[in-house]
């Protein structure tokens, strides 16, 4: 197996990643360990190939987790346990469709931040999905 180096560790450490949770995929070809990640529940890989910058640290896609730290929270939310709402505004007759943890929150949020220029944002429908991303 691989071994995580320090500065990986440290990485990992200030995302919140639990190292237990990057599968080593360092010795297999670059187009078969995306697969295998999927069948094993991993999220985040050690690749076979290191980025431009020398990161060896992936997600499931194949992106620098290290380059962009955005991916990570993007994966994260893609499958989290999580909330589908639809919310709507009866003034100008408009509806939103979005993902949360806490759905009475984000419609508080909606209409504390005057989202889309609307304040009457209601919880139309809301369940809870594995997986919620990919909904």
């Amino acid at each position: 197996m691989a071994e995580l180096t320090e500065h990986e560790l440290h990485f990992l450490y200030t995302q919140r990643i639990d190292e237990s949770a990057v599968m080593d995929c360092s010795w297999m070809r670059s187009h078969g360990y995306k697969r295998e990640m999927e069948q094993e529940g991993y999220l985040w890989c050690i690749a076979p190939k290191s980025c431009y910058a020398g990161h060896r640290l992936r997600s499931r896609a194949g992106h620098c987790i290290q380059c962009d730290t955005a991916r990570i929270a993007f994966v994260k939310r893609h499958y989290d346990r999580a909330y589908i709402y639809i919310a709507g505004s009866l003034e100008l007759k408009v509806v939103k469709i979005g993902n949360a943890i806490w759905p009475e929150r984000g419609v508080a949020a909606l209409n504390s931040r005057y989202y889309g220029g609307i304040t009457d944002w209601v919880m139309l429908y809301h369940a809870k999905y594995e997986e919620a991303g990919k909904i």
